[in-house]
């Protein structure tokens, strides 16, 4: 299964083509729930290949769409529940990282939606420790834009608005304010996964001189954390909370010292507890809801709670502008929420390699070698991802087995060359090949009539694409960013809708 399941978002046009939750009485087991939701997915992507469906970066200036999660760095310190540890150790990193490395330490914390790494970082932020620290901080959510990021730096850091649009006057502005100071940072909600960029952001972070730099990075992609780290630290990884601590998050939620019933729910309380799985959003979520809820009906959602997720927070209004696509004038576009999306991780994650012939999305950490060698029945692989083979080349036998593929992820591979084998894919409908380091790439994969998705970022020798591109009738997304090699589009470029 791919490292990052939001490439996966699920769009939908039409709010009629999205089915009903499944239905989970006390009688389901764990087994049939999973069964079921799963069904449910595949009845969603099903009805995705009836409707005219956009993939990532989706949007409809039309619909109202969902607010924008920025955060800030006031917390309530009071009402955190099972951080306290964490924050000590994040300190104590932070302290020996700046007495070793005695300009800047950059510290990225990563962990899963929902499990509260923006409210570590809140707390950290706020600790007296830096009281003597100028201090900045900045939600950069999915689109990463440096000059936006710099200027809120030297906003916050002067208190006056700045708006410079060029470069180096830019890093000249910077250069200067962090010249001599001791400045704590916070880029909270990072998603930018080009290398390029990320290099460029910790340059930024990293001019002028006799400064004492700590930049705190919170993501949840694992390998952004790695990319950004340097080395000074190791990337935190934030756990999960106990199922007592997700307890007590909900008591304080629902006011339970207060309820008449307390005794009576103890028990069904704590059984919701456990099924939050450590996620501190969760808890918090479904401490609000139960609140005005009576007993039977704390009985009903514990009964209920895969469904209540489903219903609350399955679908969101996608939110990334896209100005330059047509699309129906009456569509609504939706992607997955980033908690579903962690959830499907956990629904799914008994077919990922698995034995025997149940296997249907592979994560693997060889691409220079066959994928028989690592998979018994390659034919039934829907999904296949390649994780940390930058050192490896690609080799078309790691996938050319999988005939049956929907989902090929080769952005972890060195690819000298995109084998000539990948038109043999015809089921193919996402691609991610970025960084190609050939010229080309093989005309054939404009017989891939399936492919609604390829990504070729980064493929900066590519200059040229296959005359017959405007064949591949399917493709709605086409990510061409950095390539910049390419000077001229193919006539039948115009073909694509």
């Amino acid at each position: 299964m791919p490292g990052n399941l939001r490439d996966y978002e699920i769009m939908l046009l039409q709010m009629a083509d999205v089915p009903p939750c499944p239905t989970i009485g006390p009688k389901s087991t764990e087994s049939n729930v999973l069964e079921m939701m799963i069904a449910e997915l595949e009845n969603i992507t099903n009805k995705g290949e009836h409707c005219n469906f956009m993939l990532r970066d989706s949007f409809n200036n039309n619909v109202p769409h969902a607010p924008d999660r920025e955060t800030t760095s006031d917390v309530e310190e009071a009402l955190i529940i099972g951080r306290a540890e964490e924050k000590r150790k994040i300190l104590s990193i932070l302290c020996e990282a700046i007495t070793t490395f005695s300009q800047n330490a950059i510290l990225p914390l990563y962990g899963i939606g929902g499990i509260g790494k923006t409210t570590l970082a809140q707390l950290v932020f706020n600790d007296p420790q830096f009281q003597d620290y100028s201090q900045v901080w900045v939600h950069v959510s999915e689109m990463l834009n440096l000059n936006k990021v710099g200027n809120s730096i030297i906003s916050q850091l002067t208190d006056e608005t700045s708006r410079i649009a060029d470069k180096q006057m830019l890093h000249n502005r910077l250069r200067k304010q962090f010249t001599g100071k001791s400045i704590l940072i916070v880029l909270d909600d990072m998603w930018e996964e080009d290398p390029d960029n990320l290099n460029d952001l910790m340059t930024m972070l990293k001019l002028g001189t006799r400064r004492k730099v700590i930049v705190i990075v919170t993501t949840r992609d694992e390998a952004i954390a790695k990319i950004i780290c340097g080395p000074t630290v190791t990337p935190y990884k934030l756990e999960i909370l106990t199922d007592d601590m997700c307890w007590t998050i909900i008591k304080q939620k629902t006011g339970f010292k207060d309820r008449v019933d307390k005794k009576q729910l103890e028990g069904i309380g704590m059984e919701i507890a456990i099924k939050c799985g450590g996620v501190a959003l969760a808890a918090h979520s479904l401490g609000y809801m139960l609140r005005e809820m009576m007993s039977d009906q704390w009985e009903s959602l514990c009964e209920n709670y895969v469904t209540q997720l489903l219903g609350m927070s399955f679908l969101q209004y996608s939110k990334t502008p896209l100005s330059d696509r047509k699309h129906d004038k009456d569509a609504t576009l939706f992607t997955m929420h980033d908690l579903v999306h962690d959830l499907t991780k956990e629904i799914l994650s008994h077919q990922i390699n698995t034995e025997g012939n149940k296997c249907r999305y592979a994560l693997l950490t060889d691409c220079s070698s066959s994928l028989q060698l690592s998979v018994a029945f390659p034919a039934n692989i829907k999904a296949l991802h390649f994780r940390d083979c930058g050192k490896q080349e690609l080799c078309g036998d790691a996938f050319s087995p999988a005939k049956c593929l929907c989902v090929l992820d080769l952005s972890e591979c060195f690819i000298q060359k995109l084998p000539d084998c990948i038109g043999q894919l015809k089921q193919l409908r996402l691609l991610y090949a970025p960084r190609i380091q050939d010229k080309m790439i093989p005309n054939c994969i404009t017989e891939l009539s399936e492919l609604n998705y390829l990504d070729l970022r980064g493929s900066k020798k590519i200059s040229a694409l296959p005359e017959l591109i405007g064949d591949m009738k399917a493709l709605v997304h086409l990510d061409l960013s950095y390539c910049y090699e390419i000077c001229k589009l193919p006539v039948s470029f115009a073909e694509l809708k």
